[in-house]
């Protein structure tokens, strides 16, 4: 879907989601009806294309061992002290990871983070923030598309950005997103260093308040959750490595048992957190997805990268504990959640903790098993 069907789609859904935004005459109206025709008769001969391509799961099945407790951060599934704290609102962060991320503050601390190809051959940083308070969260990057896309079907969000590009705004506003800007709230500025010759922005979570808190709705969990992340299967497949090629630079995330998580390494760099402790992930998930390049140029440039994620059927590998899981997800609409499913239909079902979900190139994903 281009970005201008993207903003008429959005546009015509407004009224549903705003409800101050609409179509400005039938003529309008029908020509944004054909236009979301056409994309979706579009979309769905590229699912069913994909349905015949995409290789079937054929090892495990997660199972669920015990109830969650009664209150539960619905980004993460781990049990909380009140109803309140289940309800708190999400916060999203777009995070500039242009340098390494041994210089991005409180990602540790994210329920999930969103690792996507962007701007200036780099990946890009989606966090999302609920169950844990975070003094420092950084460097903020800029809005894009694929931000949109990541967050349309959770309605309590609010995203945090450095700026929005005019292009977005609309699409932003249409979408029902809060996006506050990073210059509306006390902030740390770092000065411009002879690297990116650009300042960094680092935001205190804490300082944020939701205009909007009494009437927002509450959090939604991306996905079902159990109580430990045990695998059962006829055959199980125990991995030691997974590692992303995004071209440029590579990400490999490597399984420590002692510890019972995972860790995230840059070409080749240990990923910290502010405190200078390794970041700490339950749950991989490996989405594979087809670029294109959008109309929005990078600093250098070059024309940024997006992905298809706004509908669409495809191969996944989820990652709970040591074991992998071939998936399928699929995505009815722009505002459908994503669902995985193992090779029975059945509906994955994560292990508690925090996920980190990697929207991969087809053939870009290789595992080193045990």
């Amino acid at each position: 879907m281009s970005k201008k069907q993207f903003l008429q789609f959005l546009i015509c859904l407004g009224v549903a989601i705003t409800g101050s935004i609409g179509c400005s005459s039938e003529e309008s109206s029908k020509e944004q009806s054909e236009s979301f025709l056409d994309a979706k008769e579009q979309n769905d001969t590229e699912d069913s294309e994909k349905k015949s391509e995409t290789s079937q799961p054929t090892n495990t099945t997660i199972v669920p061992d015990s109830e969650l407790p009664k209150f539960f951060a619905p980004l993460t599934g781990l049990a909380l002290d009140n109803e309140g704290a289940a309800k708190k609102r999400i916060t999203a962060v777009k995070i500039d990871n242009s340098d390494s991320l041994t210089k991005v503050l409180g990602i540790g601390k994210a329920d999930i983070v969103y690792e996507y190809l962007g701007a200036e051959k780099a990946t890009n940083f989606l966090a999302l923030f609920q169950s844990q308070n975070v003094e420092n969260v950084g460097p903020v990057g800029e809005a894009q598309l694929s931000d949109i896309h990541i967050l349309m079907n959770q309605p309590a969000v609010m995203l945090v950005t450095a700026k929005t590009k005019l292009a977005l705004r609309e699409v932003l506003k249409a979408s029902g997103i809060h996006d506050v800007k990073a210059e509306s709230f006390t902030s740390s500025d770092i000065p411009a260093n002879n690297d990116s010759g650009r300042e960094k922005i680092y935001v205190s979570l804490n300082e944020i308040t939701d205009p909007d808190a009494e009437n927002r709705p509450n959090s939604l969990a991306p996905w079902r959750f159990k109580d430990r992340p045990d695998v059962t299967s006829a055959k199980k497949n125990e991995v030691e490595e997974v590692s992303i090629d995004w071209g440029e630079t590579q990400t490999v995330f490597k399984w420590i048992p002692a510890e019972k998580h995972w860790a995230r390494y840059e070409e080749g760099t240990l990923s910290l957190d502010a405190e200078g402790t390794p970041i700490a992930i339950q749950n991989i998930v490996v989405q594979f997805v087809r670029y294109t390049l959008s109309d929005e140029s990078d600093r250098q440039g070059e024309r940024i990268p997006e992905f298809e994620g706004d509908a669409g059927i495809g191969e996944a590998w989820i990652f709970n504990g040591s074991s992998r899981l071939e998936a399928v997800w699929s995505k009815d609409n722009l505002t459908a959640p994503t669902v995985f499913s193992d090779e029975q239909g059945n509906i994955v079902q994560f292990g508690q903790g925090s996920s980190w979900v990697l929207f991969a190139k087809s053939g870009s994903a290789t595992i080193l098993e045990k």
